[in-house]
């Protein structure tokens, strides 16, 4: 099946999505899921999984504001994102969906669901952010390196290494022996040079990324999302995922419907979205 992609015609700027059906000739009578990816990659990192997921699901993939070929927002934050899905999902997918968010994507795709619980059957997400209010700050502060152009291609150079430090520690920044601590070793394998490649792309793609990213990090609200869903939940932390670290933060008292699971591969979050299938 060929992924097909068009644009949801928004009042205030386009929103590229990309979408694949079991048959597009039953578009309308398929299950529906909308996957939201994380930052600062956009929505093709996901078409594996559309893949995947379509021998269920009518599957649709938005580039959230600013990333791929989706028009930036002039103040993003989780909230203002929200709104934009919600109003793609209400124009465009019409039924109510599962909905699955990674990392930044798993913020948006919980606000859209205590938003719209109408338009939500269920909610998925692989590696929910509970950042504490120090460590937001200090992200802010570092995470984000200057990709102003520079004659001599330097700014390229500098989003490379940027890549290559984040499968060591995170922050990427926190390296021993710096000012600062890594909060995590990572064990990732080391990526290829085509990995980057396609990494860097996918970072520069958009019209403001690093604009985006950092709406995660001035989310404050990501722990009383968590205890305002009505809609059947599972929150997926994968062993190999940087934020498997935030799963024992994950308050005990969450609503009958939220479900927690520690698991392997991305397969897992793929299984989780067919549980409700």
């Amino acid at each position: 099946m060929r992924i097909r992609r068009d644009y949801f015609h928004h009042p205030q700027g386009e929103l590229h999505y990309r979408y694949l059906c079991p048959s597009y000739s039953t578009r309308e009578h398929s299950l529906a899921v909308v996957l939201i990816h994380q930052s600062p990659q956009h929505g093709g990192a996901l078409e594996g999984a559309m893949r995947e997921l379509a021998k269920h699901f009518a599957v649709y993939v938005p580039d959230l504001p600013g990333y791929g070929n989706s028009d930036a927002i002039d103040e993003p934050s989780i909230p203002a994102f929200a709104d934009r899905i919600g109003d793609f999902m209400a124009a465009i997918v019409r039924e109510p969906a599962v909905i699955f968010g990674q990392h930044t994507g798993a913020l948006v795709a919980a606000e859209v669901a205590v938003r719209s619980p109408a338009q939500v059957s269920a909610f998925v997400a692989d590696g929910y952010p509970l950042f504490n209010a120090t460590e937001n700050a200090d992200l802010l502060a570092n995470y984000f390196p200057d990709l102003t152009p520079r004659a001599d291609g330097g700014h390229l150079l500098t989003l490379w290494q940027r890549l290559q430090k984040q499968y060591r520690q995170f922050p990427w920044y926190a390296e021993a022996g710096s000012a600062h601590s890594p909060w995590l070793e990572l064990k990732a394998q080391e990526p290829s040079a085509d990995r980057l490649h396609q990494l860097l792309r996918e970072t520069l793609h958009g019209e403001a990324p690093w604009r985006g990213y950092r709406a995660v990090f001035e989310f404050s609200e990501s722990e009383s999302l968590l205890r305002k869903l009505s809609v059947p939940t599972r929150l997926v932390y994968r062993e190999e995922d940087v934020l498997v670290y935030h799963m024992p933060r994950v308050p005990s008292s969450l609503p009958a419907v939220v479900q927690v699971e520690r698991a392997q591969g991305h397969a897992a979050w793929i299984s989780a979205i067919e549980h409700f299938a």
